[in-house]
C-alpha cells in the first residue's frame, strides 16, 4: 500500500512517508518558468490567489455566501459565477492534494467534474493566462487520470 500524500497549504509543500514530492509549482519555479515577482507583489498574489480558490470551490458547491468578495477580486469572483452559471460545468470535487507516480509529483487542482457530460479540470488563476497554464493542468491531468478521473477537457478561468 502506498503512503498517503501530505500537504501544507500555507507552503505549498508536498510529502509522501516523510519524504518531500516535488509540487508542480516547484518543478515550474525550479525550471525557471513563469512569471517573476517582485517581493512586494508576492504576499498580495498569494492572498489574491488563495482567495480566489476558496471563493470557486465555494461556489462550486453550490454554496451562496453572505458577505461579497474583496473588491480586489470581485470581477474574478463575477467571472466564476457567470461561468458556473451557464450550466455547462457540473461540479464533482475539488482541491483535494493528488499524487502521480510516473512522473512522481503531486500537485492540487482547483476542481474537476463534467463539462456538458465529458470529464474536465477547471484551473482559477489570478491574472491573464500565461504560456505554462496547459503545462500545469496537463500535470494536473495526469495526477486525476492515475486516481480514476480522466479529463478529456481542461479549462482556465
Amino acid at each position: 500500500m502506498t503512503a498517503p500524500l501530505g500537504f501544507d497549504p500555507k507552503t505549498h509543500r508536498y510529502w509522501r512517508a516523510n519524504l518531500p514530492v516535488s509540487g508542480f509549482s516547484e518543478i515550474r519555479s525550479s525550471m525557471g518558468i513563469g512569471e517573476g515577482f517582485r517581493p512586494m507583489d508576492l504576499g498580495r498574489y498569494l492572498e489574491e490567489g488563495t482567495a480566489l480558490h476558496h471563493w470557486l470551490l465555494f461556489l462550486a458547491q453550490g454554496q451562496d455566501p453572505e458577505d461579497p468578495p474583496d473588491e480586489r477580486i470581485a470581477s474574478r469572483v463575477e467571472g466564476i459565477r457567470k461561468f458556473l452559471g451557464s450550466g455547462h460545468f457540473k461540479f464533482l470535487d475539488g482541491e483535494k492534494p493528488l499524487v502521480c507516480d510516473l512522473p512522481l509529483f503531486a500537485c492540487t487542482p482547483d476542481v474537476w467534474g463534467h463539462w456538458e457530460g465529458e470529464p474536465c479540470l477547471v484551473e482559477m488563476k489570478r491574472s491573464a493566462k500565461a504560456k505554462w497554464h496547459p503545462l500545469q493542468t496537463a500535470a494536473q491531468a495526469l495526477a486525476l487520470k492515475q486516481a480514476g478521473f480522466p479529463v478529456k477537457h481542461r479549462i482556465g478561468l
